[in-house]
């Protein structure tokens, strides 16, 4: 049980109807107060690790897959970790730790996944992304411009505690400045999601 209680929790719905997982799979993000706890000296990115590494069950990830967003923002009140596995992102999966004008930590939200299996690419990014490129295509091979601005981005979706590697692609549908972002299961080929790129 818990030494640190939790004061709320905030519903979260998974974008993903992933991997043949119903879409009303859901991960709920903890919301945690912090007690008074001495962090000691270091920037605030120094002390969210050393409270991680205090209170470990704070987060569902085990804190070796746990990477700074922005470690060169060390100095915000506000320090965000990805969760990785072998070095690429899980999808959605993330903590922030918050503290108060006087330096306290005061909350942590966990949106980190519990991973018991990983499951590791099969396909490479090539046949990833054809298979993206058929997909938006579809039966009437409507003008498709292929992957647009970056190539696939590997990455893992996590299902139950299953972590499955896949790729990210934008592609260009054709259509007036359009581009849609597909997610490709990279171990079985299965095209998981569609949905508008926000581009940067």
């Amino acid at each position: 049980m818990r030494s640190i209680g939790v004061a709320l929790l905030l519903f979260s719905l998974t974008p993903l109807a992933a991997f043949g997982q119903p879409s009303s799979l859901r991960n709920i993000p903890a919301v945690i107060e912090v007690p008074n706890v001495d962090l000691g000296p270091g920037t605030y990115l120094d002390r969210a690790r050393r409270l991680l590494e205090l209170h470990p069950a704070l987060v569902r990830a085990s804190l070796t897959s746990l990477r700074p967003m922005a470690p060169e923002r060390s100095a915000d009140r506000t320090q965000r970790f990805v969760q990785v596995i072998d070095g690429q992102p899980v999808l959605g999966a993330s903590v922030s730790v918050r503290f108060d004008r006087r330096g306290r930590a005061r909350t942590v939200n966990d949106e980190t996944r519990k991973v018991s299996t990983v499951s590791p690419a099969v396909l490479d990014a090539d046949a990833t992304s054809a298979r993206a490129l058929k997909h938006v295509a579809g039966p009437a091979g409507s003008s498709v411009k292929g992957p647009s601005h970056a190539p696939a981005r590997p990455v893992y979706v996590v299902v139950g505690e299953e972590a499955r590697a896949a790729f990210e692609i934008h592609v260009a549908t054709g259509r007036a400045l359009e581009v849609v972002k597909v997610l490709v299961d990279a171990v079985n080929g299965e095209v998981v999601s569609v949905s508008p790129a926000v581009l940067q």
